[in-house]
């Protein structure tokens, strides 16, 4: 049984972690997994339409006390995101591109995406579904295709 544990741990290492999570059934589960991981982590990159959601907001600020590097990503920037800026290791840029997903990376190795703006109310009336994926060939295949949003996002404060 122990000579197995060698193959089963390359096998596993090898292949890439993909969960994907049914909203509004497992909104709970999902975002409690993200808050969870956004406090333990180094760097969050946050990349949508709009941005609403507190659970989200209070794992961001209590994160970035502990000196998280956070990069909120947004087309609209009214209400709450305006009101993280303030916070120390949070920044808040704009971006003009069209965005028709968004996208939470966490520490550049694990990587959310939706269909749909991060938004409390959307998350939890509409059926949609959320992706995590720890694959390298998607993380290299997001962040080819995020360098151009990155690249023209302008700070919000300026």
């Amino acid at each position: 049984m122990i000579k197995l544990l060698l193959p089963l741990f390359i096998v596993v290492s090898l292949y890439s972690h993909e969960n994907i999570y049914i909203f509004p059934d497992n909104h709970t589960r999902c975002i409690h997994e993200i808050s969870d991981l956004i406090k333990k982590s180094s760097s969050v990159l946050i990349v949508s339409e709009h941005y609403h959601h507190p659970a989200l907001s209070k794992a961001l600020i209590l994160s970035a006390k502990k000196g998280t590097q956070i990069k909120l990503i947004l087309n609209d920037l009214q209400g709450e995101p305006l009101s993280l800026v303030q916070y120390r290791h949070i920044s808040l840029y704009k971006t003009s591109a069209a965005l028709k997903q968004s996208y939470i990376l966490i520490d550049n190795t694990l990587l959310y995406t939706a269909k749909t703006a991060i938004d409390e109310d959307h998350f939890s009336r509409h059926h949609l579904t959320m992706q995590c994926s720890d694959s390298p060939q998607k993380m290299k295949m997001q962040h080819h295709f995020l360098s151009p949003i990155l690249s023209s996002s302008h700070p919000y404060l300026e």
